[in-house]
């Protein structure tokens, strides 16, 4: 991964303002940072609910598939960089989520066939 590209991602990301309130009009930026890592290109975002600092954070679905997904890119609370992607809960019928107590974490590479 291209650390570098990463950040500039990020950084884009963090210093565009907010116009809802859940920042999805970040989205075409956070866009590329999926791109980054191979999610399909049908994935809903449904928030980014970090995008401060050196961090972001973008929650996500995809079609016919009830997990919820997260990809987490920045720099942590304990200074290290961060490329990683997640699994948050469970979409459940009713459009309610179950989130997990520990996220499950999945290899970055997740989506490359």
């Amino acid at each position: 991964m291209d650390k570098q590209l990463i950040m500039q991602y990020v950084e884009q990301i963090c210093n565009m303002e907010s116009t809802d309130c859940r920042s999805l009009n970040k989205a075409d930026v956070a866009r590329k940072l999926m791109n980054l890592a191979s999610i399909p290109q049908e994935a809903t975002i449904q928030e980014i609910p970090v995008d401060w600092g050196n961090a972001v954070v973008i929650n996500f679905l995809i079609p016919n598939d009830t997990n919820y997904y997260n990809l987490f890119a920045g720099i942590g609370n304990d200074k290290r960089f961060y490329f990683e992607l997640n699994i948050d809960g469970i979409l459940k019928e009713g459009n309610h989520f179950d989130f997990y107590d520990e996220p499950i974490k999945l290899s970055i590479n997740h989506f490359v066939k």
